[in-house]
């Protein structure tokens, strides 16, 4: 199958670098940044376009001049979003435009800016070739969405849709170690993994959100979720493993929850001496992905994956031998 490529005009150069770099770079208004009101509603527009064109929505222009064709679009997209559908791509309708390319850049391993610029492409098109029998365009129709386990119709006010820390401040973080942590906090730890991945090992550590040296969380799953719950024990300074994560471990920092307590920040453990092959694994639970729960948002520190990722999984994960559990120092 042929190749094919979007081309682009020189505004498209920005599309990598997000709405504020490209306000920075074209001298547009996009969150605070003060520049001439006449192109604010051109870098909307184009905005627009290019992330219904990428979704396989769209084939027309993408340079942010008004284009017809964009209204049929925004509807479809709308309806598949279960929003209001009008054919106007106001703030809830952008957002949540947003919020799906940055999902399908968070699967590809793109910087997660809810713009569908070149570097997107690029990604999904890696993607594409490799998972094979896709169309290599760089475009995440419903096909490449199904592969990459993004969903692209969502029934309405039923799904959860995962937790979105956005850019924390240093007090985002929690305090101490082994003391009460929030749910975001526990989010906003992980996601500085998620955002910038770390190859998986067992025998390695690496820095958290503290970026101190002398702070290293080991970079296997128990240590992730450890880093992520912010856990850490003189005797187990890079975090705890699968089986004293668990109530049986001696450390009393989990109980076991049933499946419809999870909330953002929980994990599901499997132990090691449960598991046909004597290995056991941990991820973070991160919100359920469908309104029959049959699926959940999951970080994790994953060998099979190379390192962080974020996806959607089956639940209760790939056996049914994992197990919900809770910090029994997380604040509700």
């Amino acid at each position: 199958m042929a190749t094919t490529r979007r081309t682009f005009d020189r505004r498209s150069l920005l599309a990598g670098t997000g709405l504020l770099a490209a306000a920075a770079a074209t001298g547009l208004t996009v969150s605070g940044l003060t520049v001439p009101a006449a192109h604010a509603a051109e870098l909307d527009r184009r905005g627009t376009q290019l992330g219904l064109w990428g979704l396989a929505y769209y084939d027309g222009r993408t340079d942010g001049t008004d284009d017809p064709a964009l209204k049929d679009a925004v509807s479809a997209f709308q309806k598949d979003r279960a929003l209001t559908v009008d054919g106007n791509a106001g703030a809830e309708t952008t957002a949540e435009l947003a919020a799906v390319v940055s999902h399908v850049q968070r699967r590809t391993g793109e910087a997660q800016d809810g713009w569908y610029g070149e570097k997107t492409v690029a990604s999904v098109q890696d993607f594409q070739r490799r998972w094979g029998g896709l169309r290599t365009d760089g475009r995440a129709d419903a096909a490449t969405m199904t592969a990459l386990e993004v969903p692209r119709v969502k029934d309405p006010d039923t799904s959860e849709p995962p937790e979105d820390p956005g850019k924390p401040s240093d007090d985002d973080f929690g305090g101490d170690f082994n003391t009460p942590i929030t749910r975001k906090q526990v989010i906003n730890r992980a996601m500085v993994w998620v955002n910038n991945k770390r190859p998986y090992s067992m025998e390695k550590a690496d820095v958290g959100p503290e970026n101190d040296p002398k702070i290293l969380w080991r970079t296997d799953c128990s240590g992730f979720v450890s880093m992520a719950l912010n856990l850490r024990f003189d005797d187990n300074p890079t975090g705890l493993t699968t089986s004293t994560l668990h109530p049986d471990g001696g450390y009393g920092v989990s109980r076991a929850i049933s499946k419809d307590e999870l909330k953002p920040g929980d994990f599901l453990d499997m132990l090691g001496r449960d598991s046909p092959s004597g290995i056991g694994h941990v991820v973070l639970f991160n919100g359920w992905a469908d309104e029959s729960r049959t699926s959940y948002h999951v970080l994790e520190q994953a060998a099979g994956s190379g390192g962080t990722t974020a996806r959607i999984v089956k639940y209760p994960y790939d056996s049914g031998l994992y197990k919900p559990f809770r910090y029994t120092k997380i604040a509700d």
